[in-house]
């Protein structure tokens, strides 16, 4: 069978058949020798996802492991990464209704009670036919009511450390819930009207230190960026809980009157 790589990562593979039945699924693969104990975790618990059927998230078919190899049969998105499809977003009222979609599209994950914790821009792909947005990387995504364990907590410190939330490293106390997507969620807004991240300068440990105890500059202090906007993508980034957005509708709820004005 004839294959296209179109990620190849430090541990695992995705391909795509380039004609047949397989046309409309990508496979991820990896050796299981090439595989920490947290990458393994990770990769079971995206299997976990299979005929979960979560409207939002790509969906997850199959998963095998022959001749020590796992690999996971994946919806295939033919669209771009957010990363990707940046650029293409050059006015600030076409980034408020993009950030809209996305908030929308984050609330229906929530609403049925399963949070992804690690978004990021390379983790949100753009269908190109349709335009409809999918979550990707299910490898840390839990059920809301999922009693945590220390497992879970192994592996909710594995998301990018650029758009972590506070309450995901393991250095505080906070329970990890629906406003933990909501944190992550204001640093790619944070990224959209700014062009880059709140601590990017940071590395390791004093990025984790600054996503825990130090303020970011303001969306409005680094870029053009309108107050009221400004002002919501900070309330999406406070560090106490219970000060942020609980919810992605009510995000989307300010989003929709900066768009009526």
């Amino acid at each position: 069978m004839s294959v296209a790589v179109l990620t190849q990562e430090k541990t695992f593979t995705i391909e795509h058949p380039a004609k047949g039945k397989h046309e409309g699924v990508v496979f991820k693969k990896a050796l299981h020798s090439s595989l920490s104990q947290v990458a393994h975790l990770k990769l079971e618990n995206e299997a976990s996802f299979i005929n979960e059927d979560v409207k939002g998230f790509r969906n997850v078919l199959a998963s095998e492991s022959v001749n020590g190899q796992v690999c996971l049969e994946l919806q295939h998105i033919n669209g771009v990464s957010l990363s990707e499809y940046l650029n293409k977003l050059e006015h600030i009222a076409e980034k408020v209704k993009f950030c809209l979609k996305l908030t929308n599209a984050l609330s229906e994950v929530h609403n049925q009670q399963v949070l992804h914790l690690n978004l990021n821009p390379e983790h949100i792909l753009i269908e190109n036919r349709t335009g409809n947005l999918f979550f990707i990387s299910l490898g840390i995504a839990t059920h809301a009511e999922r009693k945590t364990v220390v497992q879970n907590k192994l592996l909710f410190a594995e998301a990018d450390l650029d758009y972590v939330a506070p309450e995901q490293t393991g250095r505080i106390g906070a329970d990890i819930n629906y406003s933990s997507d909501i944190y992550s969620l204001g640093i790619i807004f944070y990224k959209i009207f700014t062009g880059t991240t709140p601590f990017s300068s940071q590395e390791g440990a004093a990025k984790i230190h600054a996503h825990i105890a130090v303020a970011p500059k303001a969306p409005a202090e680094v870029a053009e960026v309108p107050e009221v906007i400004s002002a919501l993508i900070m309330k999406m980034l406070e560090k106490d809980i219970s000060q942020r957005y609980y919810s992605a509708n009510g995000v989307a709820h300010d989003l929709k009157t900066i768009i009526n004005g």
